[in-house]
């Protein structure tokens, strides 16, 4: 639940928050992952068409969830 950051860089702790991608909100992953502070994060694309890094979770909870095309 709540909003996920989606960030300059690929460091969850250091680099500027571009956006937020609201709960239920379809992101487009172009790349990834990398591994940041133990995180997971991931390259995504909004649908308009920020793109920046967000992590998948954080080992409790997941807030990427796949969909089928």
């Amino acid at each position: 639940g709540g909003p996920n950051g989606i960030r300059y860089g690929a460091d969850i702790h250091y680099d500027t928050v571009l956006t937020y991608a609201a709960e239920g909100q379809i992101l487009e992953v172009t790349a990834g992952p990398w591994c940041s502070h133990g995180w997971i994060v991931w390259m995504v694309r909004t649908t308009d068409g920020i793109v920046g890094y967000t992590p998948e979770g954080d080992g409790n909870s997941y807030w990427l969830i796949p969909v089928k095309p």
